[in-house]
């Protein structure tokens, strides 16, 4: 993770079904479908349906024009919880439910924590009555929830995307450094014994990237038949003996597809359904106060 983001590139859909993890406890992450490069202009606006619901962060849940590369470790800290609970840390039947899961672990949130948030939403929650955090109920998620593993998980769910911890820093901490030194100890493959018997370690556990990846090659690619070529003249410096042409289209159409879906489509989904929930909330309060027999 640290260094998809220091390439600036969102995972948006990290969980436990995209991680692959073998016999050596070696990791990878897959499934780049909903991937982006991060949006430097907070003036843009991103795509709200992303991230497999259960590991989706607050402020996409309350739409959320633009958002950064916190909503990984939103996802990374419920996978951790989960992984303590041995069950899914949010598991909700909708969106909005999903939101008030949160809100009894982290309390509610405050102006400031909501200021991404759209109209809907932030009415949705001042609407309700305020709920103390209860974070201390984290320790009983397991028997191996030290003081540690719960002081990064509470980094980790912190409602305000600007108050969560990054993944540098929370590669720092100091719950991940037994684990880090049984790993590189004998596991992985960056490190290695010498004849004489001597752990040899690498001199960076976690390296970043010194490319950011750029997307300008994507954008550029306004057609099938451009897609088509770019693919076979990569394929050429390879050195790849066959090119087939199906799968030079394939590719060709997913990544027009994958341009198309960033359209104005979506601008508006999540502050609709906000709003229409509002009004249907606003309806159930109505006939509740004034039943039908009233209001004739």
């Amino acid at each position: 993770m640290k260094y998809l983001h220091s390439a600036r590139i969102l995972h948006r859909d990290i969980k436990p079904g995209n991680l692959l993890v073998n016999s050596n406890c070696v990791l990878k992450i897959c499934d780049f479908g909903l991937a982006r490069v991060e949006e430097p202009d907070q003036n843009k606006h991103m795509t709200q349906e992303v991230v497999t619901q259960y590991y989706r962060a607050p402020e996409i849940l309350m739409g959320a024009r633009h958002y950064t590369a916190a909503v990984d470790v939103w996802s990374v800290g419920c996978i951790f919880g989960e992984l303590l609970r041995r069950r899914i840390l949010f598991q909700a039947q909708s969106p909005v439910q999903q939101l008030e899961l949160i809100t009894e672990l982290l309390g509610t949130p405050t102006l400031e924590d909501m200021r991404y948030a759209c109209e809907g939403a932030r009415t949705h929650m001042l609407r309700r009555a305020p709920k103390p955090p209860s974070l201390t109920a984290l320790y009983t998620l397991s028997s191996q929830a030290t003081h540690e593993a719960v002081h990064l998980l509470c980094q980790m769910l912190v409602f305000d995307p600007d108050k969560r911890i990054t993944v540098v820093d929370a590669l720092a901490h100091p719950y991940l450094d037994e684990g880090r030194l049984r790993y590189h100890s004998c596991m992985c493959t960056c490190c290695y014994t010498t004849s004489a018997g001597m752990r040899q370690y690498t001199g960076d556990f976690e390296p970043a990237t010194t490319h950011p990846f750029d997307d300008l090659w994507e954008r550029k690619l306004t057609s099938v038949q451009q897609v088509k070529d770019e693919f076979v003249l990569s394929s050429c410096y390879r050195g790849d003996a066959q090119i087939y042409s199906g799968a030079a289209e394939h590719v060709a159409r997913a990544a027009l597809h994958k341009s198309a879906v960033r359209g104005i489509q979506e601008l508006r989904k999540v502050s609709r359904r906000w709003r229409i929930f509002n009004v249907a909330q606003a309806q159930t309060h109505r006939s509740m106060i004034f039943p039908r027999s009233f209001t004739k």
